[in-house]
């Protein structure tokens, strides 16, 4: 989650990850049986932390901060559980 922009290459943004139950639902008290990776399908960026463990959660958000490696639309997914997340796009 974030306001879904970025203006440079050089700007660390704070997004927010949620975990959410079948019906959508933020799990406020996540019992994760292994990290969460932090990767990008699409553009390159850097991620801190790269990982996510149930404790990094409050009240089902964790915050990371992302630098993009360069000026282009960034897209992040979540391993393991494969989920591709909103685009970040590059604002000129």
């Amino acid at each position: 989650m974030s306001d879904g922009v970025f203006t440079s290459d050089h700007t660390v943004k704070a997004i927010y990850i949620a975990l959410v139950d079948a019906n959508g639902n933020i799990v406020t008290d996540p019992d994760l049986p292994r990290t969460i990776a932090l990767r990008t399908t699409y553009g390159k960026a850097t991620f801190t932390p790269s990982s996510l463990t149930a404790k990094d959660f409050k009240n089902g958000k964790a915050t990371v901060m992302m630098k993009p490696e360069a000026d282009q639309t960034i897209v992040p997914i979540v391993f393991p559980f494969n989920s591709v997340q909103e685009p970040i796009r590059f604002k000129h």
